[in-house]
Parts: structure tokens; C-alpha cells; sequence
């Protein structure tokens, strides 16, 4: 075999996504959570708050990327995108998870 399949840590340390990606959440979550229950951050605020941290383009993968590490981090993190002939905008609903 020539090719090595990914060990889980390799995997895990393909997740490694700028920190100001996690800064534009952070930041966002600061604003949203009033400590009890979930809540909503729009796909479309999050990206416009990394934008106005870099003039990076945005990073690929970057909600996979995000929902696996808040939920390694103890939020439940479900992202929701309209279907074909819905309108409403696309979001990541985070929620602390129960202990």
C-alpha cells in the first residue's frame, strides 16, 4: 500500500481553521447568547464578520470545520440550509450541550 489511510489525530488535525474564523464566531456568539436555551448565527454574518477581519477569500470547509469544533468544545452545533423552493437563510443553530 502506498497510501497511508488518515489516523484519527491526522484527521483531527485537519480541521485546523484560521483563528480569525473562530474569532468571527466567538465574537458573534459573545453577541448572541443570553445564556440559556440556542440561537441562531446566520451563514451570511459570520461571513461578513471574517471578511472584516482579513481580505482572506473565506476558507473552504469552514462550517464543517467550525461545527466540529464547537461541538468538541461542548455546543451542539446543527447547520440548516434552505431546499429546493425555500427561502430562508442559511444558519448555524448552537446550543450548550446537556450534561
Amino acid at each position: 500500500m502506498t497510501i497511508k489511510p488518515l489516523s484519527p489525530q491526522e484527521a483531527k488535525e485537519n480541521l485546523a481553521i484560521p483563528d480569525f474564523v473562530i474569532e468571527a464566531v466567538n465574537d458573534l456568539i459573545k453577541e448572541n447568547f443570553n445564556g440559556n436555551g440556542s440561537f441562531n448565527l446566520l451563514q451570511k454574518d459570520i461571513e461578513e464578520r471574517i471578511s472584516s477581519k482579513t481580505q482572506a477569500t473565506i476558507v473552504p470547509n469552514w462550517i464543517s470545520k467550525v461545527q466540529q469544533i464547537y461541538k468538541s468544545e461542548g455546543w451542539n452545533v446543527e447547520y440548516d440550509a434552505p431546499g429546493y423552493c425555500e427561502t430562508y437563510k442559511a444558519y448555524l443553530r448552537f446550543s450548550p450541550k446537556r450534561i
